[in-house]
């Protein structure tokens, strides 16, 4: 199965990350091209540096998050192929929530201040659930947990990676 097809299953829910390869030229590879989308996002409301670092921190911070949860429930031979799902859909996501997220940056000045349309915080929201799920069912199968369980893993993921952006 193509590897776009691959994580479109994941997105949709209907598979984990064990089918995808654990090859660590394509994490990297993916990595990078979530590095750059996201810093092309971000550098639009930001200055470019100060995205970049944002971008890699919260990259860094995610690796190591996913790192860290396989390792203490002693699956971390499954890293290569959970972390690659983690950002392969990552760069899905933000291609398909980067109009909104256009929007969302223009709409709140630089200092935080600004307030977003109502069509615009209805679409974040959905797009954060939509993320909430997507991790949640990659831990899950991940890390073998329950839905509420892996649900947890995902919104502590999220909240430690994006507090970064934030």
């Amino acid at each position: 199965m193509h590897l776009v097809a691959r994580l479109a299953a994941i997105l949709s829910l209907r598979t984990g990350p064990q089918t995808l390869p654990a090859a660590p030229g394509l994490l990297t590879a993916i990595v990078v091209v979530d590095l750059l989308l996201s810093v092309a996002v971000l550098s639009t409301g930001l200055d470019f540096g100060q995205a970049l670092l944002m971008v890699a921190m919260s990259i860094g911070a995610g690796l190591l998050f996913c790192y860290a949860a396989l390792y203490l429930r002693s699956l971390s031979n499954r890293f290569l192929q959970t972390a690659t799902a983690l950002f392969g859909t990552d760069i899905i996501i933000t291609l398909v929530a980067m109009p909104l997220s256009f929007i969302a940056i223009q709409q709140l000045a630089p200092d935080g201040t600004g307030t977003l349309g109502p069509d615009v915080a209805l679409g974040l929201l959905i797009v954060t659930v939509w993320v909430l799920a997507v991790v949640g069912g990659i831990f899950r199968h991940a890390l073998e947990l329950s839905w509420p369980a892996a649900l947890a893993v995902a919104l502590a993921y999220v909240v430690v990676t994006a507090s970064i952006t934030l």
